[in-house]
């Protein structure tokens, strides 16, 4: 018996042993670039980075995806210094310039989008769970990240005050891009889709078979998804010929993907809590 009691003592610690080496092997495990591509460490010490942007004066606007209200805006200059924007946020994961400001959504239930301008915080529209906020023109386009086919993509227009909901009963939807040629995409998280919106309602699916596809970016170099997993999650690159090519690997819970100059970007990592700065080769 006594035999017996040490074998099971042995393996318990073993698995747990296992399980520690396996988790802290996904932590530590360098992010892998693909060939042809570089990145390092831009800034560290931001708590769950999520959303990311360049302002006119190039300082970096990146929230504190934080729950129970935790979460915040930081302004961040080149030179590093960091200004507190706004705070009490619960998980503050949508951000884009738009109407003079900048705006905002929270992701954590049932918040209104919202616009700081002059440093003043004024209610646009009401959603719940709001991730992605992209702007077209005069227009401002939030989406939802409710589960059960319960999520909208809205469309919002200032000078109006008018707001359309051009989708419902999305499934975790929580990215939408609109490409600088009009085409427009969005992705169903749960179900690992990339869904191509149509004028007509007949949306199509663009990719599948992807890893928890959580946030969209689309430039010259194609469109760029970036997988909201905890660990082994890729950065992908779907290229105008239709080649899907892993840019960088082994990530962990990457989040926005932001254009510095062409070939040249910042991505948020929110599971190290850092931004990377990517860049291609010559």
């Amino acid at each position: 018996m006594r035999a017996l009691i040490k074998i099971n003592i042995s393996l318990a610690l073993l698995l747990t042993i296992s399980t520690a080496t396996f988790f802290a092997w996904q932590h530590f495990y360098p992010v892998t670039p693909h060939s042809g591509w570089s990145y390092q460490e831009r800034l560290t010490d931001i708590q769950s980075p999520g959303a990311i942007l360049l302002d006119s004066q190039k300082n970096i606007i990146v929230t504190e995806e934080l729950t129970k209200s935790r979460g915040k805006i930081w302004k961040i200059n080149p030179e590093g210094l960091r200004q507190l924007l706004v705070d009490n946020l619960s998980k503050p994961d949508g951000l884009a310039l738009y109407n003079e400001g900048i705006v905002f959504s929270q992701e954590a239930g049932p918040f209104p989008v919202n616009l700081l301008r002059d440093g003043k915080i004024e209610p646009l529209f009401n959603g719940t769970n709001v991730q992605t906020l992209t702007v077209e023109g005069e227009y401002l386009y939030a989406i939802e990240d409710r589960k059960g086919y319960q999520g909208r993509l809205l469309q919002y227009h200032a000078k109006t005050n008018s707001l359309n909901i051009l989708r419902d009963n999305l499934d975790e939807a929580e990215a939408l891009v609109i490409c600088p040629d009009g085409q427009r995409f969005y992705t169903e998280k749960d179900r690992g889709l990339v869904k191509k919106f149509s004028e007509d309602g007949q949306d199509s699916i663009y990719l599948q078979g992807l890893h928890q596809p959580g946030s969209l970016f689309c430039d010259a170099q194609g469109l760029w998804v970036s997988e909201d997993r905890n660990h082994r999650a890729r950065l992908l690159l779907r290229k105008p010929n239709g080649e899907l090519q892993t840019i960088l690997s082994f990530l962990k819970s990457p989040q926005v993907l932001h254009p510095i100059a062409p070939g040249h970007y910042l991505l948020a990592e929110g599971g190290r809590d850092r931004i990377l700065e990517l860049k291609q080769l010559d």
